[in-house]
């Protein structure tokens, strides 16, 4: 039996070759949009180079509550 992990480590490898025509790793760039939207998908809890992604999202937030 396969865990989701591998189920989805399989899912995303597989979906890039379809889409590039080749296996490629996916790298976000969070720190440079003014907005993100993800649906059904928890880039900053999971999967490879989340931690970095957390950390680069959060850099731009502004998280002074007194303005």
């Amino acid at each position: 039996m396969a865990s989701v992990g591998a189920c989805s480590q399989r899912w995303r490898t597989g979906s890039a070759k379809l889409a590039f025509g080749r296996y490629v790793n996916t790298v976000y760039r969070v720190e440079k949009p003014n907005v993100i939207l993800s649906l059904d998908a928890d880039f900053m809890t999971s999967g490879p180079g989340h931690a970095r992604y957390m950390k680069d999202f959060y850099k731009r937030r502004n998280l002074d509550w007194s303005q």
